[in-house]
């Protein structure tokens, strides 16, 4: 039951208990009143009777029979001194009027009328309290509902109203004018509430931002920190193909026959096209691109990941193989985050592995989700350190050798993609990081992180 209909109540049946009990105290007064009425009335009708006696009984009892034929309902009776007096059986008013001569005791008069009339009375006086009292409770019904409604219904469904809207996220301030009561107090802590959760969001928003700018100038550090390791491996790669173009050059300003010419030229276009397509993959790694994602098969993003860091395995004589059992498996992700993550895994493999030693990259999936797991046979972590790797600036590498933000950043984008990033490794047995993504649903929608 609402607050204001029980307000109502409670008002109503507070006044019929007070009604009630006024009426019923009016009841007790009117009867005390008419019984000491009537026994004033029988003391008068014994004087009257001792006045006329002339000390003999039987005209006492004469005296008696005539004045109780004067009046209906009346009843006289003349008893010895000390006779047993009768229990009133609601019949009618019995009165005991004694009759004293030389100072002795010498009848006694029993007096009984009936009160018929006066039950009639009550009677009407109840009824007349029991339609002003339905009357009353009417009015007084009608009254406080509608004060009831005005005054504590609606502030209540409006302040309910504006809570479920706050909760909802609508943070505008109120228009209406709060009350001088305590729902009006209970309203302005309620937009004083408000206030705060605004400046509360606004402050969160920021701090988003912030935290949002943040994380995308670590992983742009990270992606340049990359670029600058395989500086190295990518500049051999160049080396070669300008020494090509160097030499083809050379052999092509001394050449006589078209058929020469024509060959020396396809070998310089085939050289330019390598170094060319180095630099582009070596800006597209570099450039800071907001994260897109879309459906996309996972196995291509792995192998440019691993193309992209084959020369600086090549020149630090570590072989890295490829094995995809799951090439046609979908996720929706960001293709160059993705290939950030697995080129970050490659960098530390090969920086962990020893000259001549093996990387394997194996693509597996079940019926959730695709793993990517890079494994190296390098001098392996510790336990102690396995727990700290995914802390930024913490690395285990030379001086020079990383930045500690390469995982850090990578387990960023996995989490942003719904995906995680395990490390299993043992001192002398190598390291095997694992990145697990959830697989694109057969529906296309977007798999929840």
């Amino acid at each position: 039951m609402k607050l204001a209909w029980r307000l109502t109540f409670a008002l109503n049946l507070g006044a019929a208990a007070f009604w009630s009990a006024h009426e019923w105290e009016r009841e007790r007064r009117e009867r005390a009143a008419f019984v000491a009425d009537v026994e004033r009335d029988h003391r008068d009708l014994g004087v009257a009777i001792t006045a006329t006696w002339n000390g003999r009984v039987e005209d006492l009892r004469t005296a008696a029979d005539r004045i109780a034929r004067s009046r209906e309902g009346l009843a006289i009776a003349v008893l010895p001194p000390g006779a047993a007096r009768k229990t009133p059986d609601g019949s009618g008013h019995v009165s005991y009027i004694p009759i004293q001569h030389g100072g002795a005791d010498v009848a006694l008069l029993e007096i009984t009328e009936k009160v018929d009339w006066h039950r009639t009375v009550i009677g009407t006086l109840r009824r007349e309290a029991v339609i002003a009292l339905c009357a009353m409770l009417i009015f007084f019904f009608a009254l406080t509902a509608v004060l009831s409604e005005r005054l504590v219904g609606r502030p209540t469904r409006a302040l309910v109203d504006r809570t479920r809207r706050i909760g909802e996220g609508d943070l505008a301030p109120a228009n209406d004018k709060p009350s001088p009561d305590e729902l009006g107090e209970l309203s302005r802590a309620i937009d004083d509430m408000r206030h705060k959760l605004a400046e509360t969001g606004h402050a969160l928003a920021r701090t988003s931002l912030a935290h949002s700018s943040a994380i995308t100038q670590l992983r742009h550090a990270d992606r340049l920190s990359t670029v600058g390791k395989l500086a190295a491996g990518i500049a051999h790669e160049l080396g070669t193909p300008l020494n090509v173009i160097t030499g083809r050059a050379s052999f092509l300003a001394r050449a006589t026959e078209p058929a020469d010419v024509q060959r020396q030229a396809g070998a310089i276009t085939e050289a330019a096209e390598r170094m060319s397509r180095l630099v582009k993959q070596l800006l597209s790694f570099a450039r800071r691109n907001e994260p897109k994602l879309r459906a996309q098969t996972v196995w291509p993003v792995v192998q440019r990941a691993t193309a992209f860091v084959e020369p600086l395995a090549r020149k630090r004589g570590v072989t890295i193989e490829g094995h995809c059992e799951a090439a046609d498996v979908e996720a929706e992700i960001d293709g160059a985050q993705i290939e950030q993550v697995l080129t970050n895994l490659l960098m530390n493999a090969i920086q962990a592995s020893a000259p001549t030693s093996r990387i394997e990259v194996r693509a597996t999936a079940d019926a959730t989700s695709i793993s990517i797991a890079v494994q190296d046979r390098g001098e392996g972590i510790s336990e102690a350190e396995i727990a700290k790797v995914f802390d930024p600036f913490y690395t285990t590498k030379d001086v020079g050798e990383g930045t500690g933000l390469g995982l850090s950043v990578a387990r960023g984008i996995a989490e942003d993609h719904g995906g995680t990033i395990a490390l299993v490794s043992k001192r002398g047995a190598g390291t095997t990081a694992t990145l697990k993504l959830p697989k694109r649903p057969i529906d296309g929608s977007r798999p929840a992180p």
